[in-house]
Order: structure tokens, then sequence, then C-alpha cells
């Protein structure tokens, strides 16, 4: 039986922590959503679902300059059959990176840019950022680079990897002129 109660605790103190804002939602949502201010922007922590079947979501929307997507998830015996979203299916030339992930991305030679980062590979490699990570286009014409895990994450240490890795990448997207913080 998952301790809920544990879990609360730890997203609660990791709201502090991050110098973020808990907001409580409702019945179905047993952790609180996490709001984290980064220059402008705002990183939304969550959970959805209960019990066993708990998903951790770490999101951020964004305007961007250069147009640029990608996904990159594990890859599995079936992960080749699904398509998250309309982008083709990239080698990079990367035997770790080719091998265990199937890489889809809208311009090949940002995200080589982007996996240039040793902090960012390794989040990579390291399964940090696994079973989802990328950058969509959103309806209302922004972006949104999200994090899926099919896991309720109750890792404090974690946590802060993680949203210390989407702070990094957007500074890093910023510094690959592919955005900005100004509107």
């Amino acid at each position: 039986m998952f301790d809920w109660e544990y879990a609360y605790n730890v997203w609660g103190g990791i709201a502090h922590q991050l110098k973020g804002q808990a907001i409580t939602e409702g019945i179905d949502y047993k952790v609180p959503k996490i709001i984290i201010p980064f220059n402008n922007l705002e990183l939304e922590l969550s959970c959805q679902g209960k019990g066993n079947t708990a998903t951790t979501f770490l999101k951020v929307e964004f305007s961007m300059d250069v147009p640029f997507k990608f996904t990159i998830t594990p890859r599995t015996a079936n992960s080749t059959v699904v398509i998250r979203v309309d982008l083709p299916v990239q080698r990079l030339g990367e035997p770790e990176l080719d091998q265990n992930f199937v890489i889809r991305t809208s311009n090949k030679p940002k995200l080589l840019q982007l996996l240039a980062n040793n902090k960012i590979k390794t989040a990579i490699t390291s399964k940090l950022c696994s079973p989802y990570w990328g950058i969509q286009n959103q309806p209302n014409g922004k972006f949104l680079m999200s994090f899926q895990d099919t896991t309720l994450i109750i890792d404090q240490h974690r946590i802060e990897d993680l949203v210390n890795l989407f702070k990094e990448t957007l500074d890093l997207l910023v510094e690959m002129k592919v955005m900005s913080y100004k509107f």
C-alpha cells in the first residue's frame, strides 16, 4: 500500500524548499500541486491519479523564438509504435542514446546542441528524466516542456534534481537563442 501521508509531507516540504507555492486542488489529488517561479515563468509540479496509478508531471509553458520540439522516451517493445507527437524519429550518432531511447525532434542540430550539455545528457541516460521528456506545441501558440513519470516521485532529491534540470534547460534554450525570458 502506498503511504500517501509520507508523500504529502515530502511534497509539502519540497514546495517550501523550492520557494514554490503548494496548491491543493481537490479530492483526486492526495499531494499538492506546486507552482515554482523561475524568471518570468512558472514551473508546475503535479500528480494525477490515485494509489499505484499515480503519475508525476513537471511542466512549464513558454514562448519560443525558434521552432524546436523534441521528445525522448526509453526504447521499449512498443515505444516505436506509440507516436506522442508528429515528429520524425532521429538517430543522433551516440550509441547510448540511440540504442536506449526513441528520440524525435523537429530540429536535430538544436537537440544536439542541447545534449552537448553534460548535465542534461547525464540526466537522460541515468533515467532521471525517464520515461518521457520533451517540448511540444500548445493550442495557445506557446510551447510546453514537460516531464512525465508513471509513478509518484517521493524522493526529495530526485524532485529537486528534476526542477534544477528544467531551470538549466530553460537557461540553455535562452543561451541557444531558441527562447528568451522577455515577452
